[in-house]
C-alpha cells in the first residue's frame, strides 16, 4: 500500500536524485551489477530544495581487498516544449568524499530513445556530451515573428536527426496563428558520475556525496479549494504522487488563511532501486526531508516506511533491512510569493553548516 507523507511542514522540491551502485560502461550503455561481497550497512538520505546529501557506510565482508567502479546515476530527462531555447538541466557542484577524502569523479552522459541507448549514434553525428545533455534546438517563439532557426551541430545535423527519429523539425507559417518553430531533440539524457573505490577487507568505508540539483516544474498551478474538482482535473497526479484528501485539505487551509489563489510546484525523482545491488538489504536506512517554509506541502508515494516529524523543519522515515523495489517520486507545492519576490534558491533553505562558512 502506498503511504502518503502527511507533511504540512513541507519543503520545496528539487528534480533528480539517485543511489550509488557498482557498474561498468557496456556497449549498450551503463550497466549495473550486483555485489555479493560488499554490503550497505547504512544510508542517510537528506533531501532539501537546494542540496541533496547522501551518507553511506559500506562493508567489505571478505578477507580480501576489493576495488570497484561506483556509479551514481541520475534519472533520465527529456526536452519539453516551451518558450525558451535554454534547458536548465545542468547538475551543479557534485561532490564526493570517501572516508573524509574529497574525490574527483568522472562524468558520463548517456542518451536513449524509446529505451534504446543512442549515445554512440549522436557521437557519430558529431555531438559532444554537452550537446547531447544541454542543447535542445529552438522551441517556439511565444508570439514573436522573428524566432531564430536552430544553430550549431543541431542545425547541421537536423535532417539526419529527423531521419533517425532523434528529433523533429516543425514550422507553422499559418498567418492566422503565431508562427511557431519546433526543432526539438526527442532523446532523453542522463548524467552518470563514477569513481574507483577501494574497500579494505572487513572494514567499513564511509562515502558521502552531495549536489545542487536542478528542479522540475510547470507553468500550471494547483488549486486545492475544491477537492472533488481537484481530484478530477489532476487525477493522474493524484495517483502518481499519492495525493490524499488530507493533502488537499492542508492545501485548502493554507490557501484560505494566506489568500493564496493556487500553488506553483516542483517534482523530484530519486533513483532508489540501484541501492538493491549491494549484498543483502540496506541494513539501516534513513530518509530526511527538509522543509523550507510552513506553507509548503509535499506528497510522496513511499511503500516501505512511516514518517514522523522530528523537528519543525524535518520529517524522517527510518527502516531496518530496507530492500528498495522502485524509485521514489514526490511533488512539492509552495507559496507563489517566492516567485514574485524572486528569492534565491538558497535563501532560507537547509544546508550543512560547513557550506554556510565555506564557498
Amino acid at each position: 500500500m502506498n503511504r502518503i507523507l502527511p507533511f504540512v511542514l513541507l519543503l520545496l522540491a528539487t528534480h533528480c536524485l539517485a543511489n550509488d551502485s557498482i557498474g561498468y560502461l557496456g556497449a549498450g550503455g551503463i550497466e549495473f551489477k550486483k555485489s555479493e561481497d560488499i554490503s550497505m550497512e547504512k544510508e542517510i538520505l537528506t533531501v532539501s530544495r537546494n542540496l541533496i546529501r547522501v551518507e553511506y557506510e559500506f562493508l567489505n565482508t571478505t578477507s580480501k581487498p576489493i576495488k570497484e567502479t561506483i556509479f551514481f546515476p541520475m534519472p533520465f530527462y527529456g526536452f519539453d516544449f516551451g518558450c525558451s531555447p535554454e534547458h536548465s538541466g545542468k547538475l551543479e557542484e557534485f561532490k564526493v568524499w570517501a572516508d573524509g577524502v574529497k574525490l574527483s569523479p568522472s562524468r558520463t552522459v548517456r542518451a536513449r530513445l524509446k529505451g534504446k541507448d543512442v549515445t554512440f549514434r549522436l557521437h557519430e553525428l558529431g555531438f559532444t556530451d554537452e550537446d547531447i545533455a544541454e542543447y535542445r534546438g529552438i522551441e517556439g517563439n511565444c508570439g514573436s515573428d522573428d524566432t531564430p532557426p536552430p544553430t550549431g551541430i543541431f542545425a547541421k545535423k537536423i535532417d539526419a536527426l529527423v531521419k533517425d527519429g532523434l528529433a523533429e523539425n516543425i514550422v507553422n507559417n499559418d498567418r492566422t496563428q503565431f508562427r511557431t518553430v519546433f526543432a526539438r531533440a526527442l532523446w532523453e539524457t542522463a548524467y552518470f558520475y563514477s569513481w574507483e573505490q577501494e574497500f579494505p577487507p572487513l572494514k567499513r568505508v564511509k562515502v558521502v556525496h552531495e549536489y545542487i540539483p536542478f528542479r522540475g516544474g510547470g507553468v500550471w498551478w494547483y488549486d486545492f479549494r475544491k477537492a472533488e474538482a481537484f481530484k478530477t482535473q489532476w487525477a493522474a497526479d493524484v495517483k502518481k504522487f499519492c495525493i490524499t484528501d488530507g493533502t488537499i485539505g492542508a492545501g485548502n487551509k493554507i490557501q484560505i488563511e494566506n489568500n493564496v489563489e493556487a500553488f506553483p510546484w516542483n517534482s523530484v525523482q530519486y533513483v532508489l532501486t540501484t541501492g538493491a545491488n549491494w549484498a543483502g538489504p540496506i541494513k539501516d536506512f534513513t530518509l530526511n526531508l527538509k522543509k523550507r517554509s510552513k506553507n509548503e506541502i509535499v506528497s510522496l508515494c513511499f511503500d516501505d516506511g512511516q514518517f514522523k516529524k522530528t523537528d519543525d523543519l524535518t520529517i524522517t522515515s527510518h527502516i531496518n533491512g530496507f530492500v528498495p523495489t522502485k524509485d521514489v517520486t514526490a511533488i512539492f507545492f509552495f507559496d507563489p510569493s517566492e516567485l514574485r519576490e524572486q528569492k534565491s534558491s538558497d535563501e532560507g533553505a537547509w544546508m550543512p553548516d560547513y557550506r554556510r562558512t565555506k564557498k
